[in-house]
């Protein structure tokens, strides 16, 4: 019965994050977007200039849009990055604590407002959290 509540709460997190992709561009998500769509040196350079992002997230993003560059899409690397995020919460709680409260604390970020607002907008806060938690993590 655990392994389903912990499937569950990761289902419901990915259908938290993935409902409302196709909201608008807002004008920072704009400028990440172009920042990805740039060349590898000219992500770089840009980045000298304005220092807005971390280098990391252009970089990976233009990965991502070689595939498609429609909003959902691009919207739904940010999501991808905020599930996993979920994942890591369960697992820094369940090695620290336990199983049944790993789970508890999957639940909880599975669910809050502010961990799936940041997993559907298009700027560097959901990646960063995965990278802060996987960093933890190790």
């Amino acid at each position: 019965m655990k392994k389903y509540n912990f499937y569950l709460f990761l289902i419901i997190a990915t259908g938290l994050r993935i409902i409302h992709l196709d909201r608008g561009i807002s004008g920072d998500e704009g400028a990440l977007i172009s920042y990805a769509k740039g060349n590898g040196f000219q992500i770089i350079s840009m980045m000298r200039e304005k220092t807005i992002f971390p280098p990391l997230s252009p970089l990976l993003l233009r990965l991502w849009i070689m595939v498609h560059t429609s909003e959902s899409w691009m919207r739904l690397y940010f999501v991808f990055f905020g599930i996993l995020s979920c994942y890591l919460i369960y697992k820094i709680a369940a090695e620290l604590y336990g199983h049944k409260v790993g789970l508890y604390a999957l639940g909880i970020s599975a669910v809050s407002p502010f961990l799936i607002s940041i997993s559907q907008f298009i700027r560097s806060y959901a990646d960063a959290t995965f990278w802060m938690l996987l960093s933890s993590y190790f």
